[in-house]
């Protein structure tokens, strides 16, 4: 089976957010390759999504215009979440002890 692409000879790494070409990849802003594992903030992220579907799903039912809205703003927040700084990185986390070496 021959190799994948993105391991044979001639691949070349492109820069991050870049296509092969060089040009810009659309939305690349919000994929990000870094690992959440701790991120502090995905339980406030589910929940939002969670109330912006629910309230969409009733507005859409109900036709009312503000729980669109409101759907609309929590589903913003949730989106507006993902650019809060996690606290972690290589640096060491709040209220954790520094390690003796």
């Amino acid at each position: 089976m021959p190799d994948p692409p993105s391991s044979g000879p001639g691949f070349r790494a492109t820069a991050r957010g870049h296509g092969p070409r060089g040009r810009r990849r659309p939305f690349s802003v919000l994929i990000s390759r870094r690992s959440r594992k701790d991120d502090p903030w995905v339980t406030l992220k589910v929940w939002a999504f969670v109330v912006g579907a629910g309230f969409a799903m009733a507005g859409i039912y109900f036709e009312s215009e503000w729980m669109i809205w409101a759907a609309i703003a929590a589903l913003v927040i949730g989106f507006l979440l993902r650019f809060l700084p996690d606290g972690g990185g290589e640096g060491e986390r709040p209220g954790e002890e520094p390690d003796e070496a």
